[in-house]
């Protein structure tokens, strides 16, 4: 998950103390690495002092530190009590990194002012939408996998014909998650219409399962087999596709028959290596930064957190 976010993710219990190792996204130089590591043990220090059950409360709106930056504890619950905490941060908000900070917040960490500022120039600068969704989703997937494997562990003791169960748990839990991916991809791009489209292994077809401001006629009708329309030939090769006035692709512009349709992102998703299903999101408006290489890297990473996730719930729903 760091990597994928780009954030520095803590496991610490209700007394503070160390779960796991700091992680760090492994595109960091290692320096870099160390002075966040040794920055989370030194503000871990000013949690142990605040009550978590208020902050877990907000948990939402985040907390500044004394060194000046934000951090996130999400609550990791099973049966609605919480065992431990996944500490977020630290996150900068908005604004200039140099402007935020200064000579004094290195001295109050006990660090030098050139590591200090290396590891703030490797940070990433979130707007508070942004971090909020991403924390959200966060909470999301780690609750349904603790969920699906407390409910595994519970039923298998209770009856060995527990298999159904889990399934049905997987696949609500697994259409819960395609709903959020759908819902932020719309979000990072601005689009107005969007889809999440399913393989039938029966059949070979795409399907849509999840859609957004699509008419429902459509989405009822809609079958398209691997290697097929957009949709199959993205699912086929898996590879993204940006579409705008620039396509030049003599197999996708025969088939842009949407005088509505002006960009849009066609990505493909597996779960453990095979083929899943196509995300699509699309709007009428001129090509925006979003519709560009640097937006499909955003909906890439995100596509990437929700195969790991599922991969594991799938894989809970069917260990013995």
């Amino acid at each position: 998950f760091a990597d994928v976010l780009g954030l520095t993710l803590t496991t610490i219990d209700s007394e503070v103390r160390l779960i796991a190792e700091v992680s760090t996204p492994s595109s960091l130089r290692q320096e870099v690495k160390q002075t966040l590591a040794s920055i989370i043990i030194k503000e871990k220090e000013y949690f142990a002092f605040q009550d978590l059950g208020a902050i877990e409360k907000k948990w939402k709106d985040g907390i500044k530190s004394p060194a000046g930056f934000y951090y996130f504890l999400i609550p990791m619950k099973v049966v609605e009590e919480t065992f431990a905490y996944v500490l977020v941060g630290p996150v900068v908000i908005g604004k200039s990194l140099m402007r935020v900070f200064s000579k004094e917040h290195a001295q109050r960490l006990s660090l030098d002012v050139r590591v200090f500022t290396d590891a703030l120039q490797a940070l990433k600068t979130f707007t508070f939408y942004e971090i909020t969704s991403t924390i959200e989703m966060i909470y999301d997937m780690a609750s349904y996998t603790l969920e699906l494997e407390y409910q595994n562990k519970a039923l298998r003791k209770l009856t060995p014909q527990s298999s159904a169960i889990l399934n049905k748990l997987y696949g609500c839990y697994t259409d819960k998650l395609l709903v959020i991916l759908l819902d932020i991809a719309l979000d990072i791009t601005h689009a107005e219409r969007g889809s999440l489209m399913l393989l039938d292994e029966d059949t070979n077809e795409l399907y849509i399962k999840q859609a957004r401001g699509i008419d429902p006629e459509i989405i009822e009708k809609t079958r398209v087999k691997l290697g097929e329309g957009i949709a199959g030939i993205v699912s086929r090769e898996g590879k993204s596709l940006i579409i705008d006035e620039t396509l030049r692709d003599h197999r996708i512009t025969p088939l842009l028959h949407q005088p509505a349709l002006t960009s849009a992102i066609v990505m493909p998703f597996n779960i453990d290596n095979r083929i899943k299903g196509v995300l699509n999101v699309s709007t009428a408006q001129k090509t925006r930064e979003q519709f560009s290489p640097e937006g499909i890297d955003g909906i890439d990473k995100l596509i990437k957190l929700i195969e790991m996730t599922i991969g594991d719930l799938s894989r809970l729903a069917s260990s013995p």
